[in-house]
Order: C-alpha cells, then sequence, then structure tokens
C-alpha cells in the first residue's frame, strides 16, 4: 500500500507503544497524536488521518471517552 510522507510519519509514530491517534467532532474538528487519555502531543492534519481509516491502517478502539471523541490504533503494529 502506498502512502505519502505524512501517512508514513503518522504510522511510525503509532507504533510506539502508548502513542494514539485521535479525534473529535463538532465545530473545532482535528486530529492529533497523544497517550492513551488523549493529551495531544502531537498535530496531525484530519485529512492525514481520514485517509489512513480508508486506507484501513488504523482500527477504532472502542472505549468509555468524552463525547465527540475517537481513539485508534495501528491495524498491524
Amino acid at each position: 500500500m502506498l502512502l505519502s510522507n505524512a501517512q508514513k510519519v503518522v504510522v511510525e509514530e503509532l507504533k510506539q507503544d502508548g502513542i494514539y491517534l485521535w479525534t473529535n467532532e463538532g465545530r473545532y474538528l482535528e486530529a492529533w497524536l497523544g497517550d492513551s487519555q488523549g493529551k495531544k502531543m502531537k498535530k496531525v492534519n484530519l485529512a492525514t488521518a481520514k485517509s489512513l481509516a480508508g486506507k484501513g491502517c488504523i482500527k477504532f478502539i472502542d472505549g468509555d471517552y468524552r463525547d465527540g471523541i475517537y481513539k485508534y490504533e495501528l491495524v498491524n503494529k
């Protein structure tokens, strides 16, 4: 599967233990890399996050998060 440079950077970051991709919804839509609690560590372009999800590189992790917050991890670490 071909990935853009930005997508490759995010994938490499997600290979680290305890790093996840987070997104939110609403007026201030954004994506970021963060710890297991969603603490923001690095901003990610929303289009990059959507593309990784569309390509099946990341999967949603079901959990008890604040409304409108979504947590993802790599499909294969």
